[in-house]
């Protein structure tokens, strides 16, 4: 069986760290006689989730029509750590150009023009207060909103890697760091696909 995935992020999508390779060139090379995969990357670096300009995750993903989206199995979404950095919680008379507001627009518009399952993906990094809130944050909404979370930042094979072996910086994981995230999703979406 084929999975055809559209993974959304910034510089962890697009694989920074290991040379533009990530999880999606890993998936895309993955096969076993259950499961292959086909992702569409769709990241570019240093980019957020708000929409605060035309290379947002939110105006990005507006432009792929529920035409578009009929090919997907998943829609995979990187919780940006570029988020941290900007606008969060504070109050806009535009909710897309906070991080929560976009998460909420994207989450609608994928409602109303794609029928299959939508998921965010945390990213490992250094601890970070701010991130951590922002996790939380999404943890909130997912008790009003159908998604899954692939919470990264908290996924045990990472955390009891030695830092160094696994991230090429404090943000971006190197080969090793994609392996762990990669058989990490393998097996989520064998599960869910059961």
């Amino acid at each position: 069986m084929e999975i055809k995935i559209l993974a959304l992020g910034s510089s962890i999508t697009r694989g920074y760290g290991n040379h533009d390779v990530s999880f999606v060139e890993m998936l895309n090379e993955y096969k076993d006689e259950e499961i292959s995969f086909s992702v569409k990357k769709e990241a570019i670096n240093g980019t957020t989730l708000a929409n605060l300009n035309s290379k947002s995750y939110l105006a990005r993903l507006r432009n792929y029509s529920s035409d578009d989206l009929k090919e997907y199995v998943y829609v995979l979404i990187q919780l940006s750590t570029n988020d941290i950095f900007k606008l969060f919680r504070k109050r806009n008379k535009n909710p897309e150009k906070t991080t929560l507001g976009a998460i909420e627009a994207i989450f609608n518009y994928l409602k109303e023009n794609f029928n299959g399952k939508i998921i965010f993906y945390t990213c490992f990094m250094k601890r970070n207060s701010r991130y951590e809130n922002l996790i939380n944050s999404l943890k909130t909404m997912q008790n009003s909103n159908i998604f899954e979370i692939l919470d990264f930042y908290n996924n045990e094979k990472m955390l009891n890697s030695e830092f160094k072996n696994i991230m090429s910086d404090n943000i971006h994981p190197n080969e090793n760091g994609y392996k762990i995230m990669t058989d990490e999703m393998i097996e989520f979406f064998k599960t869910d696909q059961k």
